[in-house]
């Protein structure tokens, strides 16, 4: 199966060189006729990759706004509990009280 996979790549690897080494040497020969086309690759290419950064960025920007939101609901929870549970204490709890409180849980 390995080998098969191997080879496969190999093979489509091998065909886009020539295709690229072909389109050169068209460029080299006749650039009148080669050349829009290959600017037109090139501006594919740049746009492909300007598009994946940018949803790369957006994805890691929106995965930061959940990871924010559930762990601030989650700190308001805590507070709910421990002061549902008799600590008494208004407003922001320590950090010690907290681990103390998630160790006895």
């Amino acid at each position: 199966m390995w080998a098969f996979a191997l080879f496969s790549i190999y093979t489509l690897l091998c065909y886009f060189v020539l295709v690229l080494l072909w389109m050169i040497l068209g460029a080299i020969i006749n650039p009148m006729s080669f050349l829009p086309y290959a600017t037109a690759a090139a501006t594919f290419i740049v746009v492909i990759l300007a598009r994946y950064d940018d949803f790369r960025k957006i994805a890691e920007q929106g995965y930061q706004k959940v990871l924010n939101y559930v762990q601030g609901r989650e700190n308001n929870q805590i507070k709910d509990m421990m002061m549902n549970m008799g600590s008494g204490q208004q407003g922001e709890i320590s950090e010690d009280q907290y681990i103390k409180f998630m160790n006895s849980a």
